[in-house]
């Protein structure tokens, strides 16, 4: 699933549209099918499958073919990534082949197919030796000099080289002994959530004690989503706020800039706090993740937090609306990527 729209893809720009999926993943996927889903000839959202072996192939699509048909998606291109460069190999093609029928008969027509190597990729319908020679065009340049990497990077957003590093940021440092959050108080909630938007503006100032003791406070957590979600309320107005406010912001696209600050603040506390505190930053990572339609990385932050902590109930909620395909609802309420 794509995040919060930022720049207008056509469905025959194969260098805009690799972009597209790996920075709306969050990382280059491996051995991999993703569908961008197709509107009105503007893409709409990603999905993804693990190449499964030919005889499974049908049930992982018919899963995949759901969410995109719910979105009133009426076809997809295809992006393939493989092992090996462009051109491809017969059984890959065969593959490919069978993908396109069992779409074709789930009313998704395939506009293209891109093959993607580990370093060069490659239309298959487009007729432009210039734009697609046979031997394919550099990945990198789709990665650094298209005008979808380039709106990515100035919003914050990165691409990871694979999906652990999606990650990084949250594997354990510094971490604190338990002793010394449990001897922490993270005062009222007015004080700690002024505190966090300081945090927010200085991240080399954060008590970090003190930041972990007070996200494990549930209303504490809730106040910081909510802020998270419009730059232009304050942590402290959000605690404060009524449930029909959060409401009004789970229904319209997240501010960007503000979500990406508060992720990463969050994630610089799941790094820093010991085993079994690192689960409630890690779930509301999750959480604006999902909110931001970064599905696989909320994916991996919710599994995170569940380990941490099996009774998180937060992570629990997340996994059940990532297992259900369900989009943010504001995607539903406001115009989708193009």
């Amino acid at each position: 699933m794509t995040g919060p729209d930022r720049t207008r893809v056509a469905v025959g720009e194969p260098r805009e549209i690799l972009a597209l999926v790996c920075y709306s993943l969050g990382y280059r996927p491996q051995d991999s099918l993703a569908l961008v889903g197709v509107r009105e000839d503007r893409s709409t959202l990603v999905a993804r499958i693990d190449l499964p072996a030919p005889a499974d192939l049908i049930d992982a699509l018919t899963g995949v073919c759901s969410p995109l048909l719910r979105e009133h998606v009426t076809g997809v291109v295809a992006v393939l990534f493989t092992p090996t460069d462009p051109p491809v190999t017969a059984q890959d093609a065969a593959g490919v082949l069978g993908a396109a029928t069992v779409l074709g008969q789930a009313g998704l027509r395939v506009h293209d197919l891109i093959w993607v190597g580990p370093t060069r990729y490659r239309s298959q319908s487009c007729p432009d030796p210039a734009c697609c020679p046979p031997a394919g065009r550099q990945v990198a340049e789709a990665l650094t000099d298209s005008l979808v990497a380039a709106t990515e990077v100035a919003a914050g957003t990165t691409c990871a080289a694979t999906e652990a590093d999606l990650l990084a940021e949250t594997r354990p440092r510094d971490v604190l002994p338990v002793e010394t959050i449990l001897g922490t108080d993270p005062g009222d909630a007015h004080a700690w959530l002024a505190a966090w938007t300081t945090w927010l503006a200085h991240p080399d100032r954060v008590d970090w004690a003190r930041a972990i003791a007070g996200i494990n406070r549930i209303r504490y957590r809730d106040a910081v989503m909510t802020a998270a979600l419009a730059g232009e309320l304050d942590p402290v107005a959000a605690y404060d706020a009524a449930p029909e406010l959060t409401d009004h912001l789970l229904s319209r696209c997240p501010d960007v800039e503000n979500t990406s600050t508060n992720l990463a603040l969050l994630a610089a506390l799941a790094a820093r706090a010991p085993q079994r505190w690192r689960a409630q930053p890690l779930a509301a990572a999750a959480f604006l993740a999902w909110q931001s339609g970064r599905g696989v990385k909320a994916r991996l932050l919710a599994r995170a937090a569940t380990d941490d902590d099996p009774t998180c109930s937060l992570a629990a909620l997340v996994t059940r609306l990532i297992q259900a395909a369900v989009p943010p609802p504001w995607t539903t309420t406001s115009p989708g990527p193009t």
